[in-house]
């Protein structure tokens, strides 16, 4: 053999060596990514076959007071509600069998339970363990529950649907401490501060128009609610530093009613942080400027702090009063507080 071909020879079983070290490099690091990936995973790396709640033996252990403290609706309310969103939470039962290794289905009584409780306050963890549910399954169903909800009760606040406008004033009238003395109220206005992480420069150029005098990022939510305290609207378009006054005429139905489509006799109650115009009352201080004159749609004069809302701050701060003033938790706000029945005296 010649020189040139034994250096030729030695180059190739070199290159040969070289792959052979990487092959081995590379299959020892792909079985320590797997070996980490699976202590990682812990429980998870096997299928686990979770006993689901018993929902009917639930139901039957709860009493109604219990039942309503939990999911914040009756029973038959719950049932009312589980039958009008089956057919959308449900899915394909088949998939959800086999998906859970020949398992039985996730009921929709279990979705809606799982997610009720979410609502209400629940901490994932348990809930989790309650009903028998992965983590990633609760959020899934609790997006599956979230769009149904939305698809079957709409809020619905419509300016020119006379009967369901009377209806809303019939039951502010009805709830009122003034037993029907109290009228044309047809909806209840408040803001609240929806809390956010911080936002990056990718989804705002303007971060600190989030960051709002409670010290903490958030968006601002205005809503309405009916005697009942169901939400009929909501609207959550501005960041959290903007007063509920300008977040309110941002929104469509705040821009409706400022141009006068609320039809008399009809207005909203609001609180301080609002400006009384047509169509809203807010408290009076008692001296009438030309800016801000009595409002008597409602044909009565409204006196200080006499609002039948709970405000933001209130809200922040666990101050409430319910609907007529009839109840006040911190004793110390009660002096500013009047009772609609007693202004009519």
């Amino acid at each position: 053999m010649s020189i040139a071909g034994g250096r030729r020879l030695g180059r190739v079983r070199r290159h040969r060596e070289e792959q052979r070290r990487r092959e081995a490099a590379v299959a020892a690091v792909t079985v320590l990514l797997a070996a980490r990936r699976l202590h990682k995973r812990g429980s998870r790396g096997k299928l686990v076959k979770r006993q689901h709640l018993d929902w009917q033996l639930r139901k039957g252990y709860l009493t109604e007071r219990r039942f309503i403290q939990r999911y914040r609706m009756d029973k038959a309310t719950f049932q009312d509600v589980c039958n009008r969103l089956r057919e959308d939470i449900e899915g394909d039962q088949v998939a959800s069998s086999n998906a859970r290794g020949g398992g039985p289905p996730i009921t929709s009584e279990i979705m809606l339970s799982a997610t009720l409780r979410f609502l209400a306050g629940g901490a994932y963890q348990d809930i989790v363990d309650l009903h028998g549910i992965g983590e990633s399954t609760l959020y899934d169903i609790m997006m599956r529950v979230y769009e149904a909800m939305r698809k079957h009760y709409p809020l619905r606040f419509d300016l020119d649907n006379d009967k369901e406008l009377a209806r809303m004033e019939r039951e502010f009238a009805d709830a009122s401490a003034s037993k029907g003395v109290l009228r044309g109220v047809v909806g209840a206005l408040d803001g609240i501060a929806i809390r956010i992480p911080c936002p990056t420069r990718k989804d705002s150029a303007k971060s600190a128009a989030f960051y709002n005098r409670k010290e903490f990022y958030a968006m601002n939510c205005q809503a309405i609610c009916d005697a009942k305290l169901r939400f009929r609207w909501m609207s959550i378009e501005c960041a959290g530093a903007t007063h509920d006054q300008l977040a309110w005429e941002c929104s469509r139905l705040g821009r409706k009613i400022a141009a006068g489509e609320l039809p008399e006799p009809y207005c909203i109650f609001a609180d301080a942080a609002y400006v009384a115009r047509d169509g809203v009352v807010t408290p009076f201080s008692g001296t009438p400027t030309p800016c801000a004159p009595l409002n008597v749609r409602c044909g009565l004069q409204i006196v200080s702090y006499s609002c039948l809302l709970y405000t933001s701050d209130a809200a922040d701060e666990e101050d409430s009063v319910d609907l007529g003033g009839r109840r006040i938790i911190k004793k110390k706000k009660r002096s500013k507080i009047r009772i609609v029945s007693n202004m009519m005296k």
